[in-house]
């Protein structure tokens, strides 16, 4: 009869049956006045009651039978008045109740020691098999001492069985010794399951890891009988939990570490798991986000991002995309992995790759109009060839024959005119194309600015202030003096124009080495030391959206007819080709600043400049054969006639291939006067090698609408070799060939 029994149908019919007893007996007692037999009547719903084993019953039916012989008495209608039949009746009624008593005496006993007997026949079969089950079985009375320990225990820990039962502990490790035993404690006094995970001396040496449980059998009354508790070997897996921690620490440092933001979303599209980065991107701290949906408006992501975020879960396919954080105007790409439990997402800011991305756009747009440029200039420069050098002939003939036509020289003087202005625009082109002809010398910019500062001072005017700020020590640079001036010259003209009414136009040189500037210095300057030009006005600024094309070709913002656009752009070609940088900053209502970087050297100025040498026409000249090489006949027909007035023999070919058997063939030939570009096999630089070969002492002249082909040239390091650049005047031709022919060693 310990503890509880199962509810079954046989109760639920016993109970009926018993019920129904009661009530016939009740019945029957309420018709004789007796009930003496009635009352032993009850013996068999005691009896009947004892079949369901629950001591509760039993006993609230011996109650009810007893109610119910003492009441039978008074439900009868008994002669009250005939004192000898009392007596009887309560005998009789007394003599029942006596002996239920003895019966349920008697089944509770009986019952008592049936549980006994099967507790011990468990309690022994329990025994027998925790001594062979793998894992360690252990008991404890109602007071939590315990009582028993199965023989592995001893086998396992190398402990007598007999120790442990005087103090279990002795077994634990020292360090969980504590709090496995106010766990034991308090699963004792609050009568719940115990559960805990120490270390439990190995017979080997040393300690292992276990998981210790037990849990207490009640009575039915709710009190503890006995607690039956149980020790898993964990090693392994504590072992295995160390290593997944371990692999854990280090994901989460990973996931910390990297510049990339990270976070994960679970199905419901809250946050799980957040990276510090990812919070300084979004502008929230991470404890801020945990839990909340993505679309949390402190979250501070943008709605645009919800719905590839749904379609990606809702397909499972990954999805990348670039998206603008509105809140700190940063260019994020965002990658989205799904995945059964939710969505992984990357971000990665992106702001300066695009920044990088639209200055390399910038400069590979620049680079193409430099090569269309450049080209346009070639052409154009052998149509100058033409046109200079033709009106010049007929210039110098109008001169020397003196006609009458005044007209007809004013005609061709405005040809001149015109020609030369042609002149100055291809050189514009071709400076912003990098391939303008230039003279570098090594100048000191402070002396050289001072030497401008009357000119801008003049050129600004008198309702602008100027102020130049030189450094204390020599600056030296090797470039283009003239061209140098011309650029400031210009950049203080853009000033004046750009400042209404009164305003004021600084110019201050400095030393400048490393990258302090902005991102354009560092990705367009070569590491090395610089002279740096600012030229600083009080202007009205340049528009953000029209700045990244101030150095375009022909892009200018004056008026139609008070500028060509090709100021900036010319100024950009020739601080490039010299090895600097220019670059600009400005706000509107602020003004604009300018800056040129000039690569320092460490050569000094020459002071000695030499004029160059005019040749005049002599009689020598009717001596000499010069080997007239041009593919372009125009070009061709006019040096033919240049060389020819100034008493040259000439011998034309339209390519190297051509020339080279002239060469072979005579060796009349006393100047080699040859185009660089030229189509077939043998260009210019070819011919004049294979020229050397064949006659080491035979000077060669190059001349080529290419600037750059003057740069090339010097690859030949033969002193005889020289280049003209086109377009070029009969008298320049005359002269250079004139120096070759004085230089040549017979």
């Amino acid at each position: 009869m310990h503890g509880k029994r199962n509810f079954t149908i046989t109760n639920i019919v016993v109970g009926a049956a018993i019920t129904i007893l009661l009530v016939l007996l009740a019945v029957l007692d309420s018709l004789t006045p007796l009930g003496f037999a009635h009352g032993f009547l009850y013996l068999p719903v005691l009896l009947l009651a004892a079949t369901l084993q629950n001591r509760t019953v039993l006993r609230w039916i011996t109650a009810v039978s007893i109610i119910f012989i003492f009441s039978g008495s008074l439900w009868s209608a008994p002669p009250w008045d005939d004192e000898a039949t009392l007596h009887v009746i309560a005998s009789h009624r007394l003599l029942s109740v006596l002996v239920l008593l003895t019966v349920h005496s008697l089944i509770e006993k009986y019952a008592s020691l049936i549980g006994r007997l099967e507790t011990a026949r468990s309690e022994s079969e329990f025994q027998r098999l925790s001594d062979n089950l793998p894992i360690l079985i252990w008991t404890a009375d109602a007071n939590g001492k315990f009582d028993y320990f199965a023989r592995p225990v001893a086998e396992y820990t190398g402990v007598d069985q007999q120790t442990m039962l005087k103090n279990w502990q002795v077994m634990v490790h020292e360090d969980d010794r504590a709090h496995s035993e106010h766990a034991w404690l308090k699963a004792v006094s609050t009568k719940t399951e115990f559960r805990a995970e120490f270390r439990i001396k190995v017979r080997t040496g040393g300690y292992e890891w276990f998981v210790v449980q037990a849990k207490p059998v009640f009575d039915t009354q709710g009190r503890v009988l006995k607690w039956y508790g149980s020790g898993i070997n964990i090693a392994d897996l504590k072992e295995l939990q160390g290593q997944t921690l371990k692999q854990a620490k280090r994901y989460y440092n990973v996931l910390e570490s990297i510049t990339d933001g990270f976070f994960t979303l679970n199905t419901l599209f809250n946050f799980t798991y957040v990276n510090n980065q990812a919070g300084k991107m979004l502008g929230v701290s991470v404890g801020d986000l945990l839990g909340k949906p993505v679309w949390f408006p402190s979250a501070g992501l943008s709605e645009e991002i919800f719905e590839p975020m749904q379609s990606s879960y809702r397909m499972q396919e990954s999805i990348s995309f670039t998206q603008l954080l509105t809140h700190n105007q940063t260019w994020l790409e965002v990658s989205i992995y799904p995945s059964s439990e939710g969505l992984s997402v990357f971000l990665r800011d992106v702001t300066q790759e695009r920044e990088l991305q639209q200055q390399l756009n910038h400069a590979q747009r620049i680079e193409s109009l430099g090569h269309l440029t450049g080209g346009v200039a070639h052409d154009f420069n052998n149509l100058l060839t033409v046109i200079v050098g033709n009106t010049d002939l007929l210039l110098r003939y109008f001169d020397q024959q003196k006609p009458d036509n005044e007209k007809l020289i004013k005609v061709t003087t405005l040809v001149m005119n015109a020609a030369e202005r042609g002149v100055t625009l291809t050189d514009k082109l071709l400076a912003f194309s990098r391939r303008q002809k230039l003279t570098p010398e090594v100048v000191d910019v402070n002396l050289l600015l001072k030497e401008l500062e009357y000119l801008l001072v003049t050129t600004l005017g008198a309702e602008h202030s100027f102020a130049l700020k030189l450094h204390s020590e020599p600056l030296h640079v090797c470039i283009d003096a003239g061209q140098l001036e011309h650029v400031l010259l210009n950049l203080v003209i853009n000033a004046r124009d750009a400042m209404a009414g009164s305003g004021a136009v600084t110019v201050g040189v400095y030393p400048f080495a490393g990258f302090q500037q902005s991102t354009l210095d560092r990705d367009s300057l070569v590491p090395g030391h610089y002279a740096l030009i600012e030229v600083m006005d009080t202007g009205t600024g340049i528009p953000n959206e029209i700045k990244h094309r101030i150095f375009e070709p022909f892009f200018t913002t004056k008026e139609t007819g008070k500028g060509t656009g090709l100021g900036l752009s010319s100024a950009y070609g020739f601080i490039k080709q010299s090895g600097g940088h220019i670059n600009v900053s400005s706000h509107l209502g602020e003004g604009s600043v300018f800056r040129l970087y000039l690569p320092l050297s460490n050569a000094l100025p020459n002071r000695e400049k030499q004029a160059l040498t005019r040749y005049k026409d002599t009689s020598e000249q009717r001596d000499h054969t010069v080997l007239l090489v041009e593919d372009d006949p125009m070009v061709r027909t006019y040096a033919e006639q240049a060389l020819e007035d100034a008493g040259y023999k000439v011998i034309s070919a339209e390519n190297g291939e051509f020339a080279l058997q002239i060469l072979r063939s005579q060796n009349a030939v006393d100047v080699l006067f040859s185009d660089v570009i030229m189509p077939g096999q043998i260009d210019g630089f070819e011919l004049a090698k294979q020229t050397n070969q064949l006659d080491p002492s035979l000077p060669v002249l190059l001349t080529s609408g290419y600037p750059d082909m003057a740069a090339k040239h010097h690859i030949h390091k033969d002193w005889r070799n020289s280049i003209l650049m086109k377009p070029y005047r009969s008298d320049e031709l005359i002269a250079r060939i004139q120096a070759l022919l004085h230089s040549r060693v017979r």
